[in-house]
């Protein structure tokens, strides 16, 4: 795989940072997220659409956390979790990959990798966009 770093100006609109994100991924996305148990109000918004993996606990707040995945989701969802990307740790993909279930976000970072599916991180406070496309 390799790593390109997409810098995102201060302040993105949500119309720019969509344009960035169909340029990557034209089709189909998915979301794989760890989502926090605070974020209840937020996941209760799209919960019919999020497929539950599995769930970890936060060694230090000793809360769950829910891991799981979105297919397709709306611009609107992909900005929102761009929006907390902070406290959701996230990945965008172009692919799917069938899990039965997941421990952590490690695992999802992994299998990205090893089946060699481009795949984006948000970076530390929002500055730029990890693009990591396959090499072939």
């Amino acid at each position: 795989m390799v790593r390109e770093e997409i810098e995102l100006v201060n302040n993105i609109s949500k119309d720019c940072f969509m344009d960035m994100i169909k340029n990557i991924f034209p089709k189909d996305r998915y979301i794989f997220a760890e989502i926090p148990s605070y974020y209840e109000d937020f996941l209760a918004t799209f919960d019919q659409e999020f497929i539950k993996l599995g769930y970890t606990e936060n060694m230090y707040t000793e809360r769950k956390h829910c891991i799981g995945k979105l297919i397709n989701p709306s611009c609107d969802l992909v900005f929102e979790f761009f929006e907390r990307s902070a406290l959701i740790e996230f990945f965008l993909s172009s692919n799917d990959i069938e899990f039965i279930k997941l421990s952590s976000m490690l695992e999802v970072k992994k299998a990205l990798e090893e089946a060699n599916i481009n795949h984006v991180k948000i970076g530390p406070d929002k500055l730029w966009l990890e693009y990591y496309k396959s090499s072939e």
